[in-house]
């Protein structure tokens, strides 16, 4: 178990969060998270005894941003404001590349959620579960015999798995979609714009662009309501004038997809 991340002043923070949540903002919670904001007693158990990932994730549900920088010995806050201003710059190579020489590491709750739906999803597999059961043959497996094995036969066997993965992949996706609004409360419209921009997720994308990306998929009147529709459950941000303005998917938008992706992978389960 994960050792408790002991700061008094996040945990003050955290309890005043869960003292202060109304019952639409608790919706969702399950578990020790739903227990944590029970009573008084338990919000104070759960500061003072849960892991610094376990207040992360009710952090990133209350929708509360945070971020972690790490960097090498000596970076200045003069250092870092040059590399925000070559970012606001658009030299995005540049930046990295300074970002790398700093020794600077920045996390904050988009990848984080983000890392939660990738290991949820891949718990629901049936790969998971064959790991387990390799786990539990263990002792079998070592006394097998080594195999002579042709290569050519195993790329073909790995190609033929793949297409059938993206086939399974594809057609549960589009099971999902038909879904979509019951399931989450999003058109599929807008369930198509998340998804693209959680690949892009790490950076803003210019409005046209975005259009452009689905080009003959959608008609502007669509395209403008869902974007109004995603905006208004703070599900993408934007920044810059209208004629020129960019987008980026929040957090929220992330579980949105994890969610979409969730239920994709649990229908897989039962193909």
């Amino acid at each position: 178990m994960p050792s408790s991340a002991i700061d008094p002043i996040l945990n003050d923070f955290i309890y005043s969060l869960l003292y202060g949540a109304s019952y639409e903002e608790k919706r969702g919670l399950k578990g020790k998270y739903l227990r944590a904001v029970m009573s008084g007693d338990t919000a104070k158990r759960f500061c003072t005894s849960s892991s610094r990932e376990e207040k992360e994730y009710l952090l990133s549900h209350f929708g509360v941003q945070f971020f972690y920088v790490i960097t090498k010995k000596g970076v200045t806050v003069k250092k870092m404001e040059e590399i925000f201003t070559t970012f606001k710059a658009g030299k995005k190579v540049a930046a990295l590349r300074e970002m790398a020489e700093a020794g600077v590491y920045v996390c904050s709750d988009k990848e984080f959620t983000q890392m939660l739906g990738v290991m949820a999803q891949s718990i629901h597999h049936h790969s998971f579960f064959l790991n387990l059961e390799f786990l539990r043959q263990g002792y079998h497996i070592q006394k097998w015999k080594k195999h002579s094995t042709n290569e050519k036969d195993l790329q073909v066997r790995e190609a033929q798995e793949s297409a059938k993965v993206l086939a399974t992949t594809m057609l549960n996706a589009c099971v999902i979609m038909d879904y979509v609004e019951g399931l989450l409360g999003l058109t599929p419209t807008s369930m198509k714009l998340l998804l693209y921009l959680y690949s892009l997720s790490h950076t803003y994308v210019e409005d046209s662009v975005l259009y452009s990306r689905f080009a003959g998929a959608f008609n502007k009147t669509k395209y403008r309501y869902a974007m109004k529709a995603l905006l208004k459950g703070d599900m993408i941000l934007q920044q810059g004038p209208k004629i020129r303005r960019e987008i980026t998917i929040t957090t929220a938008g992330i579980k949105r997809v994890n969610s979409f992706l969730d239920s994709a992978m649990m229908l897989s389960t039962k193909i």
